[in-house]
């Protein structure tokens, strides 16, 4: 499981409520390249400014050796190229100077990644993660790293 979650999401929404189409449409197309580097993780469900991604059974699983955790890091780096190369197409074409264009460069990827179990339940048709493991790697968002920018990955995900 990998959450892809839109650092100062929050601070750019308070400071953009003028200009509340320009943020959306910002982090539309943000949220859209995120889902574009996404190439064997599949999505589960978009969170607000997040993108929650679970794996097929024989992809991602907990790494086994240097070969899965090699397609994984490769993964979530096509995932922030991605990102940040909207980023900078729409800080590059802005031609507004209302917050939701030019605070745009304050906008961050960070990535938490779980490897654990889950039930899928269905809800009408919508289908739900749930489960500790789906707990927990949200709980994972709610930390203290100290850098904007980072991938945070549990010891689940590492190689044995």
């Amino acid at each position: 499981m990998v959450i892809a979650d839109i650092g100062g999401y929050t601070r750019f929404m308070l400071a953009t409520r003028i200009s509340l189409a320009h943020a959306q449409i910002a982090v539309t197309g943000l949220l859209e390249a995120v889902l574009d580097g996404a190439t064997h993780l599949e999505l589960a469900k978009l969170e607000g400014d997040a993108a929650f991604f679970s794996a097929p059974e024989n992809a991602h699983r907990p790494c086994t050796d240097e070969d899965d955790s090699s397609d994984l890091a490769a993964e979530l780096a096509d995932i922030r190229r991605r990102f940040r190369e909207k980023k900078q197409a729409l800080v590059d074409s802005r031609m507004c100077s209302c917050a939701g264009c030019t605070q745009l460069e304050a906008l961050t990827l960070k990535f938490v990644v779980h490897s654990g179990e889950v039930a899928v339940h269905k809800v009408r048709n919508l289908e739900e993660l749930s489960g500790v493991d789906v707990i927990l790697l949200h709980r994972l968002l709610k930390n203290s790293v100290p850098i904007k920018e980072y991938v945070l990955l549990t010891d689940a995900v590492l190689p044995h």
